[in-house]
């Protein structure tokens, strides 16, 4: 695992030890940035389910301007912190629903926002809900969830379009916005 683009491409990334995070495979990660490539650049991102923190050095290295990772798993802060060093972030140590409580309370909002949740759990859409309730998008944001290759996501809030998807072996990448209301 690697950085795959931009001024730290090569670096190599390390994942966290056991099962509870599952790193984003290169050619998804790849495809995906070809996706979104124009709108890294300059951008506020925030990785909710952090893990090993790949999704945040790439786009670090892809000259975002700000970083926002989200992680209370003490194995996956370790390799944070081994893969982003000599990147500027902000690490939250909290579970995903008091991270972005947190959040709204400072006012945030982020022009991408990443979810890679446990596959088999509903955090995908609790998360998707509290995004759009607490309003931590900026106008014309996006919002990546990466999930099992059978999602569908059949309850997908109402507030959210998906604008692209994509099916990658055992993963699906939806690329969602906010609605304008």
């Amino acid at each position: 695992m690697q950085i795959i683009t931009g001024k730290f491409r090569g670096r190599r990334l390390v994942a966290p030890k056991g099962e509870q995070t599952r790193p984003t495979l290169a050619r998804v990660k790849e495809s995906l940035f070809c996706l979104i490539s124009d709108k890294v650049a300059g951008s506020k991102v925030l990785d909710l389910f952090a893990g090993s923190g790949a999704f945040a050095a790439e786009c670090f290295s892809r000259d975002a301007a700000e970083i926002t990772l989200v992680e209370p798993n003490n194995l996956a802060i370790d390799a944070i912190t081994k893969n982003l060093r000599g990147m500027q972030y902000t690490l939250l140590k909290l579970g995903y629903d008091h991270a972005l409580h947190r959040l709204k309370n400072l006012n945030k909002k982020f022009d991408i926002i990443f979810l890679d949740p446990p596959y088999d759990s509903d955090f995908d859409i609790i998360s998707l809900r509290l995004i759009a309730k607490f309003a931590l998008l900026e106008e014309g944001g996006i919002v990546i969830l990466e999930t099992r290759a059978q999602n569908r996501l059949q309850n997908l809030p109402k507030s959210y379009i998906i604008q692209k998807e994509r099916q990658y072996g055992i993963s699906r990448i939806f690329i969602l916005e906010l609605k304008n209301e």
